[in-house]
Order: C-alpha cells, then structure tokens, then sequence
C-alpha cells in the first residue's frame, strides 16, 4: 500500500530499528511504491526543476521534463496525459497512493494542480493494473508529500509574475521533531490570460478574450510515531478552479464558464513489528464540476464521491522471501443533470504477490495477481511479473502485465447515450528497459534504452447514435515504441554542468473494427504523436543555476483516417534561479522566458498557445533547526 515507511524498517531485510532516535538516518520508504518500480521504467522529477517551476501546473511541468504527451486545451483548459499511445482514463494520477482521477470522467485535469504543492512527484512508464487498479495501463503519475524529520521548524513564502496579468502567491510550512512532523502548503493564481496566439482564419496575432482563471491549492499532511511499532498519517489535499472558456476562432463573444472544486483527505494507521509490516487506511474523495454556456442554454452540474477502505500487509516468509497481500473496498457516487437520479459503483478487491531476491541480491522477482468484483459488469483478474537485474554497472527491467479499465460512470449512465453493460477495456503488455550508469572522475554519464507492447481489447469510444453519442466497445488497439535517455554529468570544481536528452517513438494503431467503419484500420491513433522528444542542458554554479529546455512534438493526426494532422513544432524555455543566505534566512529568485523562439503550435486543434512569454518570482525562506 502506499503509506510511507515512517517505521524502524529496513526495506531489504525488513529489520526492526531500535529506537525512533534513528529516524534522522533513516529515508522514508513508500513500500508499494519500491515494489511498483520492479520492471518498471522510472522517472523522478528533481527538487531543481521543481524550484524552477513554481508558477507551473503539473502539465506544465511534464511537458518539458518526461517522455509524456500532455494534451492541453490551451492555458487555462483541460490537460491531461498520454502515456504510451494510452488515453488520459487509461493512466492512473495518484496522490499519496491514492488514485485520485474522477469516476465520472476517468481522468484528472493536471491544469488544476499546482506544482508548488508536491516535493516528491514520480513517473512511472508501463502497465499496473494488479497495483494501482482500473487505468493504470498506460502508466502512472505520482504526487506525494515527503516528511523531513528533525528539521525544527521551517517557513516559506513564494510570490511571482508572469505575462498577461497572471500573479500568483504561495505559502509552506513544515515542522518536525523526532517522531512527528507536519507540513502545510498552500498556492494561490490569478491570470487574466490575455496572451496573444496567431489566428490562421485571418493570417493575424490576435488576443484571447473571456479566457481568465484563478486557482487555489492547499496540501497538508501530519506524520506520528506513537510508539516503537505503530505510526499514524493524515493528508488533506484541496483544488478550487474558476475558468473562463473562450471562443477563439469565432466572432460570437463567448459565455462559458468552469468551475472546479476537488477535495481528498486520508488516514493511515501503520503496524511495524517483527516480519510483520500492516497498513489499514480510510480515504474520502470528492468532485465537483459546473458547466455553464447561457448562449447554449447549457447548465450542467456534477458532483461524485469515493469512499475508500484498505489494508495491506508485507510479511518476511523468509530472509528473502516477502509476501504482499491485500483487500480493498470503495464505493464510488455520482450526482449529474446528465445522469437520471443518482449513479453507484461497488468494488471490492483482493490482491496476493510474493518478492523474491536472489542470493547474489543480482535479481529481484515480483508477481502479483488482482481480482476486482464489480457491482456492475465482469469481475476482472488481472496480474503482473515483473524483474530487476544488475550486473555490474548495467541494470535491465522487465515487466509482463494483464491490464484492465473499468467503464467510468459517464459512460455507463448518461442519458443519452450511457451503456450499463459496456465491457471493460482489458487486454496484455510487455515492457524492458536496459540502463548503464558509469563515473569516471568527474564526469558521470547514464544511457537507457526501453521498449514496450500493448494490445488492447473492447477499446470504448463515444459514436454519433440517433442523434446524440453513445459509448461503444468499438476497436482494438495495438500500440507499440522505444524511448531513450542520456544523462551527463560533469563538475569542473564549483562548477557543475548537466545534460539529458530523452526521445521517444510511440506507433498506436487501430488492429480492427468492429463497425462498418473501417478507415481506421492500421491507422495511428488520434492526437498519439509518432515521435517526440526533449533536451535539457543545465549549468550550477555555487547558489546559482540556469537551465535551458528543448522540446519536440512531431505530427498528430486529428481524423480518424489520419487524412488531417497537426504540424510538429518545437519549444524552448530558459530558467534561472539564484539564492542568497543570511543566517537562518534564505532568498531566492528565478526568472523564466516560455517560447523563445516565438512559435505558433496547438496541441489540440483549434485550442492556441502562447506565443513567447515571461515569469519573474522571489522565495524567502526561514529555517529554525532547534527542536521546538
């Protein structure tokens, strides 16, 4: 299970720490997440990105530093993500653990999260299913709040600027003994967001109207070890949006508004003692969502709930034998005006795995199997075999999966067009990664290459049916691609300079039909780019570091015959940042230019994005390191 390893436990040999005087040595460890990462290629985003991004939403972020393709309605609009020719309701967004992507909708809008709030985000490339639950068959996105222990208190406060009238404040605040700690953060955003765009209906730079938004963001989170063997945590994680949707290529003034309101919170209870390691854990999830078009006489209101009850339980079989076992229960609901009455969905689940590591500690084994019982549809039984290899300065990853999505509710109850009986989308991957890592002197440099399969089944689309659009288990979808990486890294005394190029080539096709429609057939997948790409190049120097990005996002096909597409496009970015310290203060500055080179480009058709632009934002911190 998620919850964090605040316990006196080793994760190889699960050994029981004496005292909780240790806990400054000792690095959180997320169990299920160190067994997700078996076979599993992943990506961490690093505490230097995140000092430069702090303006930035997730999609933002991802953008510029992950092999993902982020599908953005323009800034301000609906992002979402897509993993490995998957769809946004076929990756799983997971805070602390806990998948937090809507039930009626089966995704989650990263255009609402702000970065600002997370200091630990992961990025898991592959299927996991048997893990992380319906979705995860993509991949996985994470957003965690790591605790630091023993660090007394610590205060934070963050203003920036950014072009077309946006401002944005931000607040943290952490406090930590030996065997408690508490952090809360919270980040608020106002952008008019009147950026200019090139207009190709009138062969002009025009600015978009009746676009502004606001955010507002609060995590908090309290770590506390009552005793020797029993921990407790609870997190709260909150998002308000208010947008003003554009009309960009019409002469009609636009009167559509969205606005979003999501709250989480969770409590965990961990038992750590002798081989025996149990996680129980209650979370609550709520959604919100209103849609308003008076010109359409459109006024739609959504509201869905999820209550969720688990446990987990890791026990040492043998010295290097561990067995994973674990139930789960939740219940999702739904309120609509496009649902007639209110809409449930039970789950109940059963998952048993067994890790192995090998005597030589070379290979580590790790199968899992799922069963989820559904009150609507089929019961789908999924799993996962996955293997780490090292061998001297090479290291190889493996991972076979049978995956699954659940219908979401949208698609099984709205009226008209929702189809109770839709079957789950399910089908089998495979993925590898081999890796090299090497330091000679002072130059460290890092090479991966990673391949995958993934073929799935009962694929859902929404088609024209009698006049509005219905759900169909319509296709079946073979998506296939190799990703690569170089790392480098050289220090030239004080000065440190790094690079990291990543490329990926994703081939999504549809494999067949089952309508009369067959123009799709062994065709690329709408809005699934063939190939893409980024580079990062970085130089830090004592307090101060610079860091230039390059992006490349080729051709999208956006009609199912792959008849039209979207242009590739490059982008750039410069960011820097500088801080200065003054006893137990701390100052620092960055400053950011978006779209360098002035480019006009859409990831979404007829959705513009900025041309260039500019960030501006100063942090003061104050640490106070005695034990309060």
């Amino acid at each position: 299970m998620l919850i964090l390893f605040l316990t006196k436990l080793n994760f190889s040999g699960y050994a029981q720490r004496d005292s909780v005087k240790e806990l400054n040595v000792i690095e959180i460890i997320s169990t299920k997440f160190k067994l997700a990462e078996t076979g599993i290629k992943t990506q961490s985003i690093d505490s230097f990105i995140l000092s430069q991004n702090k303006q930035s939403n997730l999609a933002e972020v991802l953008s510029l530093n992950s092999g993902i393709y982020i599908k953005q309605y323009s800034p301000g609009g609906i992002a979402t993500t897509a993993f490995r020719g998957a769809n946004a309701s076929q990756s799983a967004v997971l805070w602390n653990g806990f998948n937090i992507n809507s039930p009626m909708l089966g995704q989650t809008n990263l255009a609402l999260i702000p970065a600002f709030l997370f200091n630990d985000i992961k990025i898991q490339y592959g299927s996991q299913s048997a893990l992380w639950g319906s979705g995860a068959m993509g991949g996985s996105l994470q957003l965690n709040t790591l605790p630091f222990w023993q660090k007394g208190l610590n205060v934070s406060l963050y203003g920036g600027l950014a072009s077309y009238n946006s401002k944005s404040l931000g607040t943290a605040l952490n406090w930590s003994k030996k065997n408690i700690a508490i952090s809360a953060k919270m980040f608020g955003l106002k952008n008019q967001n009147n950026f200019n765009y090139f207009d190709s209906t009138q062969n002009k730079i025009n600015q978009s109207k009746h676009s502004s938004f606001d955010r507002l963001g609060f995590v908090g989170d309290l770590r506390w070890i009552l005793s020797k063997y029993i921990s407790i945590s609870s997190g709260i994680f909150g998002l308000v949006g208010n947008t003003q949707v554009p009309n960009y290529f019409s002469s009609l003034p636009s009167r559509q508004y969205q606005n979003d309101g999501q709250w989480r919170a969770y409590a965990t209870c961990n038992l750590s003692k002798n081989k025996l390691n149990s996680f129980l854990r209650l979370a609550m999830l709520f959604d919100n969502l209103n849609y308003t078009d008076s010109t359409a006489l459109i006024y739609s209101k959504s509201s869905s709930k999820i209550v969720l009850i688990e446990n987990e339980n890791f026990y040492l079989l043998t010295p290097r034998l561990k067995w994973h076992s674990g139930i789960n229960f939740s219940q999702s609901s739904a309120l609509s005006s496009g649902y007639i009455g209110e809409k449930y969905l039970l789950r109940y689940t059963a998952l048993n795995g067994l890790n192995y590591k090998f005597k030589n500690e070379k290979l580590l084994i790790y199968g899992v199997v799922r069963v989820d019982y559904y009150s609507v549809g089929s019961t789908p039984i999924t799993g996962n075999i996955a293997a780490d290899y090292s061998l001297k300065d090479f290291k190889f990853k493996l991972n076979f999966a049978k995956i699954y999505r659940q219908p979401t509710l949208n698609e099984m109850y709205w009226s008209p067009g929702g189809q109770p009986n839709l079957k789950p989308e399910d089908g089998g991957s495979v993925e590898g990664e081999a890796m090299y890592e090497k330091t000679i002197n002072k130059l460290t440099f890092y090479i991966s290459g990673a391949c995958y399969a993934r073929l799935v089944n009962n694929w859902i689309m929404w088609l024209p049916h009698q006049g509005y659009s219905s759900p169909q288990n319509i296709q079946q979808v073979f998506s296939r691609g190799t990703e690569t990486q170089l790392k480098i890294k050289y220090k030239l005394q004080r000065i440190t300079f790094e690079g990291n190029i990543q490329t990926s080539y994703c081939l999504s096709t549809v494999e067949s039909n089952y309508n009369s429609d067959n123009s799709s057939i062994g065709r690329q997948l709408i809005y699934t780019p063939r190939y893409n790409g980024s580079a990062t190049f970085r130089v830090l120097y004592k307090n101060i570091g610079i860091a230039y990005y390059q992006t490349y996002t080729g051709y999208r096909f956006i009609s199912a015959d792959d008849s039209q597409w979207l242009n590739p496009y490059f982008y750039s970015s410069l960011r820097l940042n500088s801080s200065i310290k003054f006893y137990t203060y701390e100052c620092s500055l960055y400053a950011a230019i978006n779209n360098i080179s002035n480019v006009n480009y859409n990831t979404i058709a007829g959705r513009p994005m900025p041309l260039r632009n500019f960030e501006l934002g100063i942090t003061i911190n104050f640490n106070n390191n005695k034990q309060i």
